[in-house]
């Protein structure tokens, strides 16, 4: 998953999240550019720029004029963060990703700018959904193309340590694979979780190998084939495609894992 630049040292200040509620916020943003840009002038000093590496990256719903693609060096991203309020639930919790400290990997993302009027509802919608384990970090970003000799921004980033409660640590791919399988919460199936962010990294930048990721996505991806074969959801002969797989099929691994997990299913939707 390294790329970029060689890793270093990072330099990061923390701070814990609000459980502030979310205020009333956009889906879409005002305006977005997708260019590479210098390094941050006066003209944008009063923004905050955000880093997204999980969700964020297809599911962002707040406000911003501009994103970037790029990496911040130093971390590893780990599905190793339980989630109970969005892809789990209390006593079933799914798999979401945060970042550990790996010196010699890079953790590609987008940078969000946000505008300085739109920062107070912004952070307040931000800490509300990071609010189970995640707190606040800033670290150099660099961008993917132009200036990459040096860092564009400093960028705000929810890490979940494993200082937290929900924080569960690695555990063998297959088992990963199992627990996403079977996880859904108010957000959705964790299995949705997996593939977007899968397909949103080869989309933002298709020639980084996020092992980690990648090797996850083919094992859920395995596991989804195989219940919906056994379902008939899919014919025989095409087990491997792609565009028979269904999105979620969590009820139907239920009834023919013999794993220790056990998912309780709920269907009231919230933005992850």
């Amino acid at each position: 998953m390294t790329g970029g630049r060689t890793a270093k040292s990072d330099d990061r200040s923390e701070s814990r999240v609000s459980s502030d509620p979310p205020p009333s916020t956009a889906d879409e943003p005002r305006a977005t550019s997708d260019s590479p840009s210098p390094p941050s002038t006066a003209d944008d000093s009063d923004s905050v720029w955000v880093f997204g590496y999980g969700s964020l990256l297809w599911k962002t719903n707040f406000p911003y004029d501009k994103r970037v693609v790029g990496y911040i060096e130093g971390y590893a991203r780990r599905f190793w963060q339980g989630s109970t309020d969005h892809r789990g639930v209390p006593g079933a919790p799914g798999r979401v990703v945060t970042l550990i400290q790996h010196q010699e990997e890079n953790t590609w993302g987008i940078a969000y700018r946000v505008h300085p009027k739109d920062i107070p509802d912004v952070m307040s919608y931000l800490n509300h959904r990071e609010k189970c384990g995640y707190t606040t970090h800033k670290v150099p970003f660099y961008q993917k193309d132009e200036w990459a000799g040096q860092p564009s921004y400093s960028v705000l980033v929810y890490i979940a340590t494993e200082a937290n409660s929900h924080y569960l640590g690695p555990s063998p791919t297959e088992i990963l694979a199992e627990q996403v399988v079977m996880s859904r919460g108010p957000s959705g199936c964790n299995t949705e979780y997996v593939l977007e962010l899968a397909k949103s990294m080869r989309h933002i930048a298709p020639l980084v190998n996020d092992e980690h990721l990648f090797a996850l996505e083919s094992k859920v991806k395995e596991l989804l084939q195989l219940n919906a074969k056994d379902s008939g959801h899919i014919h025989k002969g095409h087990v491997n495609s792609a565009i028979e797989l269904p999105k979620c099929n969590c009820h139907l691994y239920q009834k023919r894992t013999k794993s220790g997990f056990h998912s309780k299913i709920t269907s009231s939707p919230e933005n992850e």
